[in-house]
């Protein structure tokens, strides 16, 4: 079954401001949907990156998963590689480097997370892929988070030890080349789950940005990757204290660094100066500061780029939140896909040219979620008239000022009776107002929730009716 939705730009007052009359609004479509066998979820998910037709995916039960997407409405499993395969160690994470499949393995959940290790898998012909070289050690035994490749050296993220750096020249031969602990008592000596854990992680040069969790984020040089050096570090004073949101994932463009906090949303950091990075905007479309972690409308995680304009975050009930960052001190959000309690929940996001690519977990907590898998989608731009002030009345009523915050104004086309029905995006009705022969009247609608409405206008004369859409900041 195939969904579509499209949804308006939503600018939180609290931290972005809405300015333009054009919108550029992004449209998506549910092109297939792959679940995986009950109680199994998926962590990554991406799109070769060699234009051939497969999707891999990387799962702690059901393994890695080599997927045949030649029908992006039908993708076929064509090949998996168990826990088993790969020392027994589960798949969190896979990156591709060239023909390469680079899969961080070993369990961080639970009271007995795994050891941390790596695994690399040759996928030259992905209906014949094999694993060339699986590498682990017990110094490290909580598990890997994260994996991303430059070159001939591997970069692991390993949950309470930091960054792990191996040699991965020889495809059959991992070597361990050093390993970084993230300075420990940055902003504050650890407590629980604050220890040093390596999650996201972007090159720019011979800079490592690296997200470590409620530990902030790091700038480490790896100009030698037998004795990198942590070159700065950063936290967002601001909420730190009521919160200590977890720095997810990161993608950097130009000088800003997009840095995903769960379940805080998106900040945006200045990191042209190492030594001294500074906040520049925040997105909290979950008052994060005053809701609980367990049960928040969205945790956002993994990040994909488009270009240099337009990303794409993962935000788990929230499946998917896209934003327009061509302003790159101001990004807007222009989209979403996915309806918090609609038990589904994404884990990451991947992209390739108008497809996405979303990893889906099954859970209880700290979200509900139903099934595991993947799903592709397509996704599409196009160009919304939004009037500040009013909406065109072609088609009989005027809505201003639109969007609002707190009064919205109906103006009726005669002085006759008419009804407005008020739903939400799921079609719930809201709110029923009647006009009574009135020209005009005032909806408060500061006790609605800030997102996208359709409002229907019913002629109690002809029976006719006319939708148009507000958005409520």
């Amino acid at each position: 079954m195939q969904k579509k939705l499209i949804f308006l730009a939503l600018v939180l007052t609290q931290c972005f401001t809405y300015s333009s009359a054009q919108n550029d609004t992004i449209v998506f479509e549910q092109l297939s949907k792959f679940e995986y066998p009950i109680f199994n979820s998926a962590y990554t998910a991406l799109f070769d990156e060699n234009d051939l037709p497969y999707v891999y995916t990387a799962s702690s039960e059901y393994g890695v998963t080599i997927i045949d997407a030649t029908d992006l409405q039908a993708p076929q499993l064509i090949d998996q590689f168990l826990p088993s395969e790969l020392n027994n160690l589960k798949p969190m994470y896979v990156e591709q480097e060239g023909n390469y499949l680079y899969v961080a393995i070993g369990s961080f959940f639970g009271a007995n997370p795994q050891d941390a290790g790596l695994a690399i898998i040759d996928v030259t012909d992905p209906s014949n892929a094999f694993v060339t070289d699986v590498w682990d050690s017990v110094y490290f035994d909580h598990g890997a988070h994260v994996v991303n490749v430059n070159e001939s050296f591997a970069y692991l993220g390993v949950m309470d030890s930091g960054l792990v750096v191996l040699d991965v020249s020889n495809k059959s031969n991992i070597q361990f080349a050093s390993h970084l602990v993230p300075d420990p008592n940055y902003p504050a000596p650890p407590g629980p789950a604050s220890e040093a854990q390596a999650r996201g992680m972007e090159f720019r040069n011979d800079t490592l940005w690296l997200c470590v969790d409620r530990q902030g984020f790091r700038a480490i040089d790896v100009s030698d990757n037998y004795n990198p050096q942590e070159i700065g570090l950063y936290y967002f004073q601001a909420i730190y204290n009521d919160i200590k949101p977890a720095n997810n994932e990161v993608v950097v463009v130009d000088n800003y660094a997009y840095i995903s906090l769960d379940h805080c949303g998106m900040e945006v950091v200045d990191i042209s100066d190492v030594n001294n990075m500074m906040h520049v905007a925040h997105f909290n479309p979950w008052d994060c500061v005053n809701t609980q972690w367990n049960g928040a409308g969205g945790h956002t995680n993994q990040l994909a780029l488009s270009g240099d304009s337009i990303l794409f975050v993962s935000g788990a009930d929230t499946e998917v939140l896209a934003f327009d960052i061509t302003d790159r001190v101001n990004p807007v959000l222009i989209g979403q896909y996915g309806t918090p309690g609609d038990l589904s929940a994404t884990w990451g996001v991947s992209i390739k040219d108008n497809y996405l690519v979303l990893s889906n977990v099954n859970a209880s907590f700290p979200y509900n979620s139903n099934w595991g898998g993947i799903q592709i989608l397509s996704w599409e731009e196009t160009t919304v008239s939004l009037d500040k002030n009013t909406l065109n009345n072609e088609n009989g009523f005027n809505l201003y000022p639109n969007p609002s915050k707190n009064i919205l104004n109906i103006e009726f086309p005669k002085n006759e009776n008419y009804h407005v029905e008020i739903t939400n995006q799921l079609g719930k009705v809201i709110s029923t107002l009647y006009s009574n022969g009135e020209k005009e009247i005032h909806f408060n609608i500061d006790g609605l929730a800030s997102g996208i409405y359709n409002i229907t206008l019913y002629s109690d004369k002809s029976g006719l009716k006319t939708t148009k859409k507000f958005v409520k900041n």
